[in-house]
């Protein structure tokens, strides 16, 4: 394998000058690097796209041997490659950004940028949303300051306003696939189904490796009637897939109360796949899949004032059969309204 993901490299995850000092082999195993490509797809990318540049990558996998030499933790994340150190990230992000504007206060993206990180680690929605619009503002045409202000107005509940958005987005990238992604959700909370349902196709037809969409389409499906023969087909599609760990959380779902024995395996898989991942979102799926409900909440809000919380937590498939709860509304409120 050369590349984990479209800007790291296989030897740049595993690079070590100790190793390379004492002669230690570190590569990781098929389960190692599939948790390194989720690590590099799901948050390094997301992240550098809008840093809009390189980011250093100090350490990434380590291997037990590797990972004794230098003293490191017996329970280090490292050694099962859910675990990434880069030069303080969010921090410097922000202070870069910062220093772009003053240097320059007409640029754009620098605006999408600063408000990206006010949005996904500050949690600060309503200021991500100015410069999302300052962005616009300043490039009428930059489809991810439409994109990103869609998703901002998404997590915080605004469908009628997101959607206008994220459709200004598309009209300026069409064939973007995130943008499609992030529009067939917004369309399916609208009601509006098969605009939803196509979305989701297109995004397939633009990517097929970005399997998320399937998981957004079995979403849009399960909360119409009558969806029972397109969800089978589906679940078809994904069961005949190489790799299915973005999807986990659906097949628990759908074998729920419906197969046992492939609950049960798919359970175990995405334990062994999910476990102690840099937010909470993946995991706490995995405690509604087991009625756990305590768990479920006392995981969120321990999570939310970390700022811990993926952005998307909530959308989840399996939070259909919490969402009237009134605790569940509380730290949904609490997560809208930016702490």
């Amino acid at each position: 394998m050369d590349k984990i993901s479209k800007h790291v490299s296989y030897k740049e995850g595993v690079h070590s000058i100790t190793a390379l000092r004492l002669g230690l082999k570190n590569d990781p195993s098929d389960l190692h690097l599939a948790n390194m490509k989720l690590i590099a797809e799901k948050v390094f990318e997301p992240l550098r796209m809008h840093v809009g540049g390189p980011i250093k990558i100090n350490s990434f996998y380590r291997g037990p041997e590797l990972n004794k030499a230098i003293g490191g933790s017996a329970k280090s994340q490292h050694c099962h490659g859910q675990a990434m150190d880069i030069d303080d990230t969010y921090p410097k992000a922000r202070k870069y950004v910062l220093e772009a504007i003053s240097r320059d206060n007409t640029k754009s993206n620098a605006y999408v940028s600063l408000g990206w990180i006010q949005f996904a680690y500050d949690y600060k929605f309503t200021d991500s949303a100015r410069n999302y619009k300052k962005a616009i503002e300043l490039d009428p045409k930059n489809p991810q300051a439409y994109h990103w202000l869609g998703i901002n107005q998404t997590t915080q509940g605004k469908y009628q306003e997101a959607y206008l958005n994220l459709k200004k987005a598309l009209d300026l990238d069409p064939n973007n696939h995130v943008i499609l992604f992030n529009f067939s959700y917004c369309a399916t909370m609208l009601g509006n189904y098969n605009e939803a349902t196509e979305a989701c196709q297109q995004a397939l037809n633009a990517n097929s490796n970005f399997t998320m969409s399937y998981g957004r389409l079995y979403h849009n499906y399960y909360i119409q009637d009558n969806k029972e023969t397109e969800i089978e087909k589906l679940i078809s599609e994904i069961e005949s897939m190489r790799d299915k760990s973005f999807l986990f959380d659906i097949l628990l779902h759908h074998y729920k109360n419906k197969d046992d024995l492939k609950f049960k395996n798919y359970l175990e898989k995405a334990k062994s796949f999910r476990k102690s991942l840099p937010t909470n979102y993946e995991d706490t799926y995995i405690l509604l899949a087991e009625d756990k409900i305590g768990e479920y909440f006392n995981s969120v809000e321990e999570a939310l004032p970390k700022r811990r919380l993926h952005y998307e937590w909530d959308r989840n498939v399996f939070t259909q059969k919490i969402k009237n709860d009134e605790k569940f509304k509380r730290l949904l409120n609490k997560f809208q309204s930016g702490l």
